[in-house]
């Protein structure tokens, strides 16, 4: 074999290797980066006798930074606000007829899968009814005459 083709093959040899040592390096870093650095918040919605909600929107917001992530809850009630920072978040459910009440202080560490469940119950309709005081149509509170009807009047009555 010459020498030349000997060189060359050599040469082929080693950029394969260092290929596929970049392609393990890039692999196993793209890896780490996506496992170690966010967590992740989920649960289900329910209503105060335990039915699921679904089209709750539900807002995550970081305390820390004010970042606002907003989920919607699907047809089983769950809702899953993935890809977080680390760090504490208050969780506020909202959906139209009913109160809304937060979870707060919910604390989030790395790589950490918390499960808040949240309950949402009816909001109270307030109603007023006015009634006003007026003098009322017929008076019962004493009795007299209003009119006189003659004896002609009486007999035209059928």
């Amino acid at each position: 074999m010459p020498i030349v083709v000997r060189v060359w093959s050599v040469m082929l040899y080693r950029a394969g290797q260092l290929a596929l040592l970049l392609a393990l390096t890039c692999g196993l870093a793209a890896s780490a980066a996506a496992q170690g650095t966010n967590a992740a918040v989920t649960g289900i919605v329910t209503d105060e006798q335990g039915g699921v909600l679904p089209g709750v929107t539900v807002t995550v917001r970081n305390v820390e930074t004010g970042t606002v992530r907003t989920v919607v809850t699907e047809g089983d009630g769950q809702y899953r606000a993935p890809a977080l920072l680390p760090g504490r978040y208050d969780i506020t459910p909202a959906l139209a007829g009913f109160t809304t009440v937060s979870a707060t202080g919910i604390t989030l560490a790395t790589n950490q899968e918390v499960r808040q469940n949240l309950r949402l119950t009816g909001a109270t309709l307030q109603e007023s009814v006015t009634v006003p005081a007026e003098a009322p149509v017929v008076e019962v509170s004493k009795t007299e005459v209003a009119a006189v009807i003659t004896e002609e009047q009486l007999e035209m009555v059928p």
